[in-house]
Order: structure tokens, then C-alpha cells, then sequence
């Protein structure tokens, strides 16, 4: 059986919200297990990720606000 990580699907910007747009999972499993993909979604990105990038840390008290910030609504264009 293989394990799986969350890793950045595209390139994502310091600061920016993880969602299910800008993260997929991919082997090999030695970043966050997807069985936290919960936890991860929300969360503000405290550097910059390259695509395929894992993502390793992340800290559960930068969840955004769902009632005043839409993630979906990011400003920011990623530059690939």
C-alpha cells in the first residue's frame, strides 16, 4: 500500500488560503496525510509553495475567517 501526501497543485503565494483548488495529493507519503485534508482546507499558507511542492507545515490557528474571507476570492493571480 502506498501513502499519499497534500501537495501544492499549482504554485501558492505566502500568505494565500489552502483550497481544494490549489491542493491535490500525490505519492509519496511523507508530507500531511490527505486524512487531514479537513484541517489543511482554510488554512493560510506561511510560504511560498511550488507546484508539487508537499506541504508540511501549517498551523491550525491561521484558519480563516469562513464568515469574512472567501477563499475562492484570493486576489492574487499565481505566476507560474
Amino acid at each position: 500500500m502506498a501513502r499519499k501526501s497534500i501537495v501544492a497543485a499549482r504554485n501558492i503565494r505566502k500568505g494565500e488560503p489552502f483550497t481544494e483548488e490549489n491542493l491535490t495529493v500525490k505519492r509519496p507519503g511523507t508530507g500531511i496525510s490527505p486524512m487531514r485534508w479537513d484541517e489543511v482546507i482554510g488554512q493560510v499558507a506561511q510560504k511560498d509553495y511550488k507546484k508539487d511542492e508537499l506541504v508540511k507545515n501549517f498551523h491550525r490557528f491561521n484558519r480563516l475567517k469562513h464568515s469574512t474571507v472567501n477563499p475562492k476570492a484570493w486576489p492574487h493571480k499565481p505566476t507560474f
